[in-house]
């Protein structure tokens, strides 16, 4: 696997490291390897890319589990991640990457922290893979480009405001055993002009404020 050299690391005393910054790295496409002196890379840490607006790609080895918070927030001209092995990816993780239009999830993704896509202009469409449990509140919110969603069948709950200002968005694929809509989860989705919601979910009476001509019938709590 190719690899960026100049990159900061911290290692632990466990056998572990993890990616904490650009360091002297001079490339704007980065390839991280799956381990570093005889320590495997098992995350992103805090904050460690923020605002760095040098990279317009990054390609993360499976063995990197977690995105930290803000690891790549701000990073206005990244437009490409592979995320293959990641299971987390924290609160405000890539809030505000104007160019980001190319996120590959992989198989073990769990959790999607809160506005952790929140404000990505260019992502079009967010498909997830079966293993997402966790859409946090804001995930995707003012992603005014987003048009087409598909859930995965393990999420149980549309928290508040996911998909808050997504003003494109026209299609939503949802559970079957989806519980609960919440409030502002769809607010000023004006596109939208239909959803097939399943039988059992109960919705907040704010979850579609101003949006679609979306009949919600005897559902909404």
């Amino acid at each position: 696997m190719r690899r960026s050299h100049g990159l900061e690391y911290k290692l632990s005393d466990n056998g572990a490291a993890v990616l904490c910054g650009i360091g002297s790295c001079e490339s704007d496409f980065i390839y991280v390897p799956e381990s570093v002196d005889g320590y495997t890379v098992v995350g992103v840490t805090e904050k460690a890319f923020c605002r760095c607006e040098q990279i317009k790609g990054v390609v993360l080895p499976s063995s990197v589990r977690s995105i930290g918070a803000q690891a790549f927030a701000w990073c206005r001209n990244l437009e490409s991640i592979v995320l293959d092995g990641a299971v987390e990816i924290k609160d405000r993780a890539f809030i505000g990457c104007d160019k980001l239009s190319k996120v590959k999830f992989g198989s073990a993704l769990e959790t999607i922290g809160e506005k952790a896509f929140a404000y990505c202009p260019a992502v079009t469409e967010a498909q997830f893979p079966d293993s997402l449990e966790l859409l946090g509140s804001g995930a995707f919110e003012g992603c005014r480009n987003l048009y087409n969603v598909s859930l995965s069948d393990n999420v149980r709950v549309i928290e508040n405001g996911t998909f808050y200002g997504c003003t494109s968005l026209q299609k939503v694929s949802l559970p079957e055993n989806l519980e609960y809509i919440d409030e502002y989860a769809f607010a000023y989705c004006i596109s939208i002009a239909d959803m097939n919601i399943p039988s059992k979910t109960v919705i907040n009476c704010e979850a579609f404020f101003e949006s679609g001509n979306i009949c919600l019938g005897d559902k909404v709590s």
